[in-house]
Formats: C-alpha cells, sequence, structure tokens
C-alpha cells in the first residue's frame, strides 16, 4: 500500500483508528488519488448515504476509494434479484429490519438468504454480498431485543452456509463503548435510526476491516518493537523490573495474544541486548505475552529494516504481509526506506492507542474464523527444527528422507472449500494463476467436470494441514489449469513438485491429452513463476500432458514422501 510511509500517514492513522473521530474531522479531510477503486452496489430499505459519505476516510488506509450507486427505497429488495453484469464489485443489501417485525426472525433471515441465492441464479455465481443484522436496545416495543437477539442468530447461520455472504454486525458494533447508537430525531427526520457516532463506527468498519478482507490480502506478521512500545521505559536503562506496565500496555499486549490466536505471527523487532529480553519475560509475570508467543525474535543491533526481511525470508513471505509497531519515527521512516512494502504503524506511548488501531487495521479482520490457525503456529514453531534438520544433513535427500513425510490428495473434498477459498486469497508468492477465487467459484470448481486436489502434509514434526491446491477445469481430451497455490510454510520440501507429478498422471487417467496453464505474473509470485520454468523453460501456453508428465516424473523420482489418495 502507498499508505502509511510518512508521519501525516501515521497521525491519520491514529485520528481514524485509535478513537472514533468525529463527522466534522472526516468531511475535512481533502480527497487523494488511490491505486484502487472498489464498486458498491447498495440495495437498501432505509438510508445509506449518510454511512457512504464517510466510508471513503477509512479506505484511505489500504489506499483505495469507493465509487457507491444506492437503489430506491424497496423494503422488497426486489433490485437484490438483478443479475450483476460486472457493474459492482460488492452487494449491500442495507435493511431496516423493523419493516419486517410482522415475520418471525427465522422466517425474515430466510427470505433475505433465499433473495440472495435467487440473484445468483442456478450457477450460484455472484459477487460478494453484505447482510446488516440489527441492533439491541432501540427502545420500541415493536421490535423487542428477543425479536432483534433471534433474527441476528439466524442471520449468523443464514449467511456462513451461503458462499461469500457476510454479515455486518451492528449489534456487535452497538456493544463497543461509544456514545449511544440511536437517535430518535435522525429517524424522525431520515428515518434513520442511529446517532452520528454510529454512523461513524459503522463506516470504519465497512472502510477499514469489511472491504479490505474482501478484496485484498491479509497481512500474516504482526512485528513489534519493545521499549515505549510494549510497555513504558527502555530496558538497558531502566532494567528488567524498571520499566512500567500501565493499562493501555496490558490491552496491547492482549490484543497481540488474540492476534496470535486468530492466526497471526507475531514477531519481535528491538534493538536490545538479547540476554536482557530474556531476563524481562522471565521476570514480569504480570505481562500478558511470553516469550514463547512470538515465532520469529529478531533482537540486535543491526538495522530493523534488514531484520524484518529476514523475518520474511525465513517464513517465504513477501514484506508486504508484515505490520511493524515501532514508537519511534525515525526508526519508521528508516524501515520505509529499507523496506518499503512493509507496513507500518507508530506506537502510541500509552499502549493504548497501539491497541485500539491493532484492533481496526485494514489487513488484520477476518470474515470467517480460521480453523487452521492452530496448525499453522504448531507448524510454523517446527519449522525451526526442520531447519537444523536441514543444516545437520548431508545432503538435501537426506534431509528430506529424515522428515518422513506423508502427502494426502484430495480429490474434489467439499470439506476443503473454506480452506481452498482462504489459501486462495491470502497466497501471495506460489500462487501461479492469481485467480483469487471466490466461495462460490471454490464450489464450482469442486463440482463435476473439474479435478481440484486439496493437498495436506505432515511429517514427523507436526501436521501443517492442508497446505496447496491443484485446480483444473476439463474439456474432453484438454484440461485447463486454474490455479496452483501452494502456503509458504510448506515450501522447501518439493512437496509442490510431488503433487503436481501426481496431478499429471490423474488427468491422464482421466483422458486429458494436453494441459493449457494459465500462468499470470504479479508482483509477488516469482517463486511459482520459477516452478513452473523448471518444466517449461520454453513457454509455452498449452502443451502435450505425456512431454510434461515425464519431466514431472523424473523430478519427483527419488522423492521419499508417502502419497496416499482420496477420493
Amino acid at each position: 500500500m502507498a499508505f502509511g510511509k510518512a508521519p501525516p500517514d501515521w497521525r491519520l492513522q491514529h485520528t481514524l483508528l485509535a478513537g472514533l473521530p468525529r463527522g466534522s474531522a472526516l468531511r475535512a479531510l481533502a480527497k487523494v488519488p488511490a491505486g484502487r477503486k472498489l464498486r458498491l452496489r447498495c440495495e437498501r430499505s432505509m438510508p445509506f448515504e449518510l454511512v457512504s459519505d464517510f466510508v471513503g476516510p477509512f479506505m484511505r488506509l489500504w489506499d483505495a476509494e469507493i465509487a457507491v450507486s444506492v437503489s430506491d427505497y424497496d423494503p422488497s429488495l426486489a433490485g437484490a434479484l438483478r443479475r450483476g453484469r460486472g457493474e459492482e464489485d460488492v452487494l449491500l443489501l442495507w435493511i431496516d429490519w423493523r419493516l419486517h417485525r410482522a415475520m418471525a426472525p427465522e422466517h425474515a433471515a430466510r427470505w433475505v438468504i433465499d433473495l440472495v441465492a435467487a440473484g445468483r441464479g442456478g450457477s450460484g455465481n455472484g459477487v460478494p454480498v453484505l447482510i446488516n443484522d440489527w441492533p439491541q436496545g432501540g427502545g420500541t416495543a415493536d421490535v423487542p431485543d428477543s425479536w432483534v437477539a433471534a433474527l441476528g442468530a439466524a442471520l449468523e447461520e443464514g449467511t456462513s452456509n451461503l458462499a461469500d455472504c457476510h454479515l455486518v454486525r451492528l449489534e456487535r458494533l452497538r456493544k463497543e463503548e461509544y456514545p449511544a447508537f440511536f437517535d430518535p430525531r435522525n429517524d424522525e427526520i431520515a428515518h434513520y435510526p442511529f446517532s452520528q457516532a454510529a454512523t461513524v463506527h459503522i463506516a470504519r468498519h465497512l472502510g477499514a476491516q469489511m472491504l479490505p478482507a474482501l478484496v485484498m490480502p491479509r497481512l500474516k506478521v504482526v512485528a513489534v518493537d519493545l521499549d515505549h512500545t510494549l510497555y513504558e521505559g527502555v530496558l538497558g536503562e531502566d532494567g528488567p523490573g524498571g520499566v512500567r506496565m500501565g493499562p493501555g500496555h496490558q490491552a496491547l499486549q492482549r490484543r497481540l495474544l488474540l492476534l496470535k490466536e486468530a492466526g497471526f505471527i507475531l514477531a519481535l523487532c528491538s534493538r536490545n541486548e538479547r540476554v536482557d529480553v530474556e531476563r524481562l519475560f522471565a521476570q514480569r509475570k504480570e505481562f500478558a505475552l511470553s516469550l514463547a508467543d512470538f515465532a520469529a525474535v529478531r533482537v540486535d543491533w543491526g538495522s530493523k529494516p534488514d531484520n524484518l526481511l529476514s523475518i520474511a525470508a525465513q517464513r517465504n513471505l513477501h514484506p508486504s504481509a508484515i505490520l511493524f509497531v515501532d514508537d519511534n519515527p525515525a526508526e519508521l521512516a528508516r524501515v520505509a526506506e529499507g523496506a518499503p512494502e512493509v507496513e507500518l504503524v507508530l506506537a502510541d506511548p500509552s499502549g493504548e492507542g497501539t491497541a485500539a488501531i491493532l484492533s481496526r487495521h485494514p489487513g488484520l479482520f477476518r470474515l470467517r474464523a480460521d480453523t487452521s490457525s492452530a496448525l499453522r503456529a504448531q507448524d510454523l514453531q517446527a519449522n525451526q527444527q526442520r531447519e537444523r534438520l536441514r543444516a545437520a544433513a548431508a545432503d538435501p535427500a537426506e534431509y528430506l528422507a529424515r522428515l518422513g513425510m506423508v502427502v494426502d490428495l484430495f480429490e474434489n473434498h467439499a470439506e476443503h472449500a473454506s480452506r481452498i477459498h482462504e489459501l486462495s486469497n491470502k497466497t501471495n508468492q506460489f500462487n501461479l494463476c492469481l485467480a483469487r477465487f471466490t466461495e462460490q467459484e471454490v464450489a464450482r470448481l469442486l463440482g463435476p467436470g473439474n479435478l481440484t486436489l486439496s493437498i495436506a502434509l505432515r511429517d514427523a514434526l507436526s501436521d501443517s494441514g492442508v497446505v496447496a491446491v491443484l485446480a483444473f477445469e476439463i474439456s474432453g481430451r484438454r484440461a485447463r489449469l486454474v490455479e496452483f497455490l501452494m502456503s509458504c510454510r510448506a515450501l522447501g520440501r518439493e512437496v509442490e513438485t510431488v503433487a503436481f507429478s501426481w496431478a499429471l498422471g490423474r488427468l491422464s487417467d482421466l483422458g486429458c491429452e494436453s494441459l493449457e496453464i494459465q500462468a499470470r505474473e504479479g508482483p509477488r509470485n516469482q517463486p511459482a513463476l520459477e516452478f513452473l520454468h523448471r518444466f517449461l523453460p520454453d513457454g509455452g501456453r498449452e502443451v502435450p500432458l505425456a512431454r510434461l508428465r515425464e519431466v514431472a516424473g523424473r523430478a519427483v523420482q527419488r522423492h521419499p514422501a508417502e502419497i496416499r489418495v482420496h477420493r
């Protein structure tokens, strides 16, 4: 992202995310050109312009702008049945649920879910859809909180079972400690029941969290400094017992723990003595974090840009997957120059603002729960042991043999749909075609006429779970590679070659004679392109399957992994 590399950006970041900005402050912000435009179509039964006017400033945080088209007011939301013609990137159903109070809450939720499904038609294809729930506490007898709670539960269940359909949780926003969510004056004048503070809160949730989560890769590493960031004071001067922990620092450490539990990698990047840092975490029992919570530790007197780049290289990550938090603007400026793709946050000395920023920063919000986060954390720890094994082995063959790998190949397993979608939208380096599947597209690729392999890996050190996907469309004797992607933490063990070779054999069994490969070059996927170049050094979009199969077969002839196939 272009945003976030200079002090004015860091001040704006604090204004937009640390507290709730006033509407007047948002209106006063000058518009700036953005690198990405997102088109949102809103079908509504209450005003949305009040919200959309405030969404743009928050999208500056990820170098984006929004173009909104709104329907006429229509409680039936009939416009949702109109098929998209490539005119929008996201559809929002903005519903005044009070108009549907006569329905049982479960029936009201089912009505809108069925509406989305009908709008997509038999193919199930369409843009991502957002639907709002309703906040409790409106204080009206005709819409009791019990009805609102039942509606929310039914919407939660309905959206979770519908591909690319997500809930804008107004009730969750209401529970956060901000001024009153409802304003009867707005309701009387504009039939819009929410206060301006609530409106800004909703706009921020959309602009800084939900919309970037729909269209951009998420961050993977949160790296933090120590002094005046995780605590108040300087470790080298104050000693482990002298640095001070305020309530804001406690909140920041708890927020970092939540990010770790959500699957993000925590890293330390600090100019200190390693022995002092080890004593700090051993002595300060009130710290929410332990040193073991950090999967990468760079505590030395080297340059922070170099250390952050080494964290990325060790994890097979692009530097843009890292968010770095430091209290020193000069240090952030050096990182902006030496590692310009790393995202930056200027830490608040009290810790409170930093915790708030990390709770709302683009790239840190998940639309759905990450089911693989526990496996990922264990696997990242095991990678350090793998590096020691690699260093001790006489050659690569001995290293691979010592790992005792088992590769499980699952053919068109619908149970892996959410993981395939997740990998497609967060994998950047080993992503051959950059397809970025929607959940609907994943469902289609898992259906008849296609071959989609989800590839799981485990070895003597850990179970990595599903780490790769190969997706092919088959038409008679021709196959087309739609996507080949692999999690960066699984690279270095030639699993990609094993899976590719097996997939070519399976295509041959299915009667295919040629393979079309639609590789695309992006800013970060050089590892995937280099892999393909090993088998197609002369390029070529469509190649005879037999020739490709022979070359790939030779490459894995002595690979020691056990292969298990599940159909």
